[in-house]
């Protein structure tokens, strides 16, 4: 997983003004400049409803008014060059678009909506998609401000199908990239019900009915994985479960499993290690690293021995003594920057590896790494054995990371 912060730059992706995005699933803290609202309707459905989306953006600025813009992204198709709405929100206002995918894209179906600020002003968003009239039954949608990545994985948990319950199962591609998902559906016994895969065009959106492939079981949960091995993919899944007799709907956000559960640990390499590292064609480094896992989990930082100047993070998983890891920059002319490589356990105080990437890490490169202290991660920090308390480098918290 990766959260990328939008700050003051806003790129153009493939011509199109969406900002560069943060990523990290869920709905996350705090205000930011982009959301991904998953799930957006103007269509009948089942047992004599209507699903209608409205949209709402808080302005929190009390001294200047902000431009919104908001690209809807329909069902199978690929939405790079689709139609945008721009919304002009007063200070200190909400504004409200109601019926959002038809009064304002002149569409009848569903899909999925993307909303930012060009100029990198913050913002708040969510949706309510909603069935009923006069009364009305529906549910509310956070505006995520961050996406799962390619080769990632997540959970939803309390889909119900039979008993006079539905559930319908979506997923967006938040990318330019083509992007494959499977979705595993199992009972609360753990018994696979059903698969499904979700092959989305860039800026894409697709849901299903669990009917249509999975039958009538109760109650359970969904896996999703993307098979896409790119990192450049951002994907976000859902599920809607709805009442049949009331048409009442519950909205359920995809959890990212960012602590690589399907992996079982050898090792615990938590510690400090200390090496060369070879980058082809350029010369080595004495280098530092502080390493903590949390089960396969894996992270740590980066720093020159000679200056104590942090150059990177990592983070990657552990499993029968091979380390996975992707790893970027803090050095601000190579932030852009990306590497990826793997780290063979030698033996519990000894790592080598190779890695490659792009930018100044294009070449590749080598390293070789030696354990000199030893720590045991806890959810209050780490200690070093035979020495003082490290401060935790790490909140348990997905949304927490570098």
């Amino acid at each position: 997983m990766r959260r990328v912060a939008v700050l003051a730059i806003v790129s153009m992706l493939a011509g199109v003004g969406l900002g560069v995005r943060p990523a990290l699933a869920s709905t996350g803290y705090g205000f930011w400049n982009w959301y991904l609202l998953p799930s957006a309707a103007s269509l009948p459905g089942l047992f004599g409803t209507f699903w209608r989306t409205d949209l709402n953006i808080v302005n929190p600025y009390q001294y200047k008014s902000i431009t919104v813009t908001v690209k809807l992204l329909k069902e199978l198709v690929d939405n790079t060059s689709a139609p945008e709405r721009t919304f002009e929100v007063a200070p200190g206002a909400e504004l409200v678009v109601a019926d959002i995918v038809k009064t304002q894209f002149n569409a009848e179906g569903k899909g999925a909506l993307v909303v930012w600020t060009e100029d990198g002003s913050y913002f708040t968003a969510n949706a309510r998609t909603y069935t009923g009239t006069p009364g009305t039954f529906g549910q509310g949608i956070n505006g995520q401000s961050s996406v799962s990545t390619g080769r990632g994985r997540a959970f939803i948990a309390g889909v119900r199908n039979g008993g006079g319950f539905r559930t319908n199962i979506g997923a967006v591609n938040a990318s330019a990239t083509s992007a494959t998902l499977i979705a595993e559906v199992f009972d609360t016994a753990g018994v696979p019900r059903g698969t499904k895969s979700f092959s989305l065009l860039p800026w894409s959106a697709q849901q299903v009915s669990l009917d249509s492939f999975a039958g009538q079981f109760g109650q359970g949960f969904v896996r999703w994985t993307c098979s896409s091995t790119s990192t450049s993919i951002d994907w976000v899944a859902y599920a809607s479960v709805v009442d049949n007799a009331s048409g009442d709907a519950v909205y359920l956000e995809e959890r990212p499993d960012d602590v690589y559960t399907a992996y079982e640990p050898a090792f615990d390499l938590s510690g400090r290690w200390e090496g060369t590292l070879d980058l082809n064609g350029i010369g080595s480094e004495a280098v530092t690293i502080t390493v903590y896992q949390d089960g396969a989990l894996v992270y740590g930082y980066v720093y020159n021995s000679a200056t104590g100047c942090r150059e990177m993070y990592l983070e990657g998983y552990e499993t029968g003594g091979t380390v996975t890891f992707t790893g970027r920059p803090y050095l601000y002319d190579m932030r852009s920057d990306r590497l990826s490589g793997t780290a063979i356990v030698v033996s519990e105080t000894t790592l080598t590896g190779t890695f490659t990437g792009t930018g100044f890490y294009a070449a590749g490169g080598t390293f070789a790494l030696t354990q000199t202290a030893s720590w045991a991660v806890s959810a209050g920090g780490a200690s070093e054995a035979g020495a003082a308390v490290v401060a935790a480098p790490r909140a348990r918290m997905g949304s927490n990371r570098p």
